[in-house]
């Protein structure tokens, strides 16, 4: 009776621990990449407004004569992009208790700063 018992109790982790790979790899592959990608040299920062919008800082690459960095936004889950900062880069993003999105970026030649917008991230 114990023998059947530990038997039973190894069968039960077996299937357990196979049910739990299984699931792992399902979940994993779950990812799909969106249909757009915002302009610049690579994603710095990312939030999501209460209504649904994407709110990005990108790094610019060999600016200003290749990729720019700043803010896009995407209000459609990144099937598109608006370029709505262009920037020499876009580093941080923060979305405030009230709704407002605080950002640092570096409208070179400008000097670098904190910002804030109240729409979205449409205007800064």
């Amino acid at each position: 009776m114990k023998k059947l018992k530990t038997v039973l109790l190894r069968s039960k982790i077996i299937i357990i621990t196979f049910s739990l790979m299984i699931g792992c790899s399902t979940s994993l592959s779950q990812w799909t990449q969106t249909s757009g990608t915002p302009e610049g040299a690579g994603i710095t920062d990312m939030i999501t407004t209460s209504n649904g919008t994407i709110v990005v800082t990108c790094a610019s690459y060999n600016w200003p004569s290749g990729q720019q960095g700043g803010i896009r936004v995407s209000s459609n889950s990144g099937s598109s992009w608006q370029n709505v900062i262009n920037a020499y880069n876009g580093r941080t993003l923060h979305l405030g208790s009230t709704g407002k999105i605080f950002a640092s970026y570096w409208p070179y030649p400008a000097a670098e700063g904190m910002y804030y917008s109240t729409n979205n991230g449409l205007n800064w």
